[in-house]
């Protein structure tokens, strides 16, 4: 079902998007992130290759009702999702100290990607203006 080097990514938008780049489009190839997760550790795509999935979805910023819900959503979907053998993730522009404050709070069952330069939000086409 899922290609090996596939993203399915979520645009879990909490406001109306105003692209930076084109978005990813199904089927593409995922840009290369690296990003520091919530928990500490560094994740690149380049370490799933071959090995799983990836799920990257994007979220505004912690804290918010909106996406708290989504973080929320996607820690519910997470016996689902793992059945697929995929890894998965939330990220955002947010620092490391909040998300992993915000990850804790939610007592999230995976790490939040943290991209606080925007570079990797960039490269997936979910920048938005502000």
């Amino acid at each position: 079902m899922f290609k090996q080097f596939a993203v399915v990514m979520a645009l879990l938008g909490c406001l109306t998007p105003c692209w930076a780049a084109d978005p990813v489009k199904v089927g593409e190839q995922a840009p290369a992130f690296e990003m520091k997760g919530s928990d500490g550790k560094d994740y690149a795509l380049k370490d799933f290759k071959g090995k799983q999935a990836v799920i990257v979805a994007w979220f505004p910023r912690a804290f918010t009702g909106g996406c708290t819900k989504e973080c929320k959503s996607m820690k519910e979907s997470g016996d689902m999702l793992k059945k697929f053998n995929v890894a998965y993730f939330t990220a955002s522009t947010d620092p490391v100290e909040k998300n992993a404050e915000f990850a804790k709070s939610l007592e999230l069952d995976y790490p939040i990607l943290c991209d606080p330069q925007g570079k990797n939000a960039e490269m997936f086409g979910v920048l938005m203006e502000g």
